[in-house]
């Protein structure tokens, strides 16, 4: 083979090596942007998603919607706010029955160390505060009933049936005495927080802070007493 050949045969070696180069650059430059575009497009779904959740959400908000509070609820310290759960009501005989399906959790508040009390913000209509209205009193007239909430794994769940149906005599003593409501509220809330205790959990701080008040009242009256004993020789 001549010189002529051999520089001939280099040069064209040199000529494939720079295009196998620049084309093995491009393949990996490609995948490269391509990843990027793809985690962006990703990226972007979601927000979008998000944005329809909520955009579905606020849809949902009606004229007779109400921030409401609730004391008596059985709540777990897994629960978050913008959790999304299933208020349920158990009775004695094993029965148990969905009162609100899939409730999202604007608030909450779980007496643990510094918590002061067990407490669930929902967002509830007129027809939701008369259900759980019914349930409150149902657990209240029997003993051993509670009602409690139950977690969804995923917010893309499916909401369960609501299946609790209003008790008519129920009704009909909430329309005669609306107060009994309110009392069986204070009465479930009692025995929530005395099963809380019982599991050897400590005071709250409002707990604490009664009991500090009530050792001051009875001292300052116990040395009053004192002071206005009257010693007569």
């Amino acid at each position: 083979m001549s010189r002529l050949q051999k520089k001939k045969i280099l040069k064209w070696a040199a000529i494939l090596g720079s295009i196998a180069v620049l084309l093995i650059g491009g393949l990996l430059i490609t995948g490269y942007f391509g990843k990027e575009n793809s985690n962006r497009e990703q990226q972007t779904d979601q927000e979008v998603e998000q944005k329809l959740l909520e955009e579905v959400y606020e849809a949902e908000i009606t004229d007779d919607m109400r921030l409401h509070k609730y004391t008596f609820i059985k709540l777990t310290e897994r629960m978050k706010k913008g959790d999304y759960v299933d208020i349920r009501i158990s009775f004695p005989n094993g029965a148990d029955f969905v009162l609100l399906s899939k409730k999202q959790i604007q608030d909450i508040s779980i007496p643990l160390e510094n918590a002061e009390e067990n407490a669930l913000w929902l967002y509830v209509t007129e027809e939701e505060i008369l259900r759980l209205s019914s349930a409150v009193v149902d657990a209240f007239l029997d003993d051993g009933c509670s009602v409690y909430a139950v977690q969804y794994i995923k917010d893309e769940q499916k909401a369960a049936i609501m299946n609790y149906k209003v008790n008519d005599v129920v009704a009909q003593l909430i329309a005669d005495d609306p107060n009994i409501v309110k009392k069986a509220e204070n009465v479930l809330e009692w025995e929530l927080w005395n099963e809380w205790k019982a599991e050897g959990n400590t005071l709250s701080l409002r707990e604490e802070a009664y009991a500090e008040a009530e050792e001051t009242t009875v001292a300052v009256s116990e040395q009053t007493s004192e002071d206005e004993i009257v010693y007569f020789d």
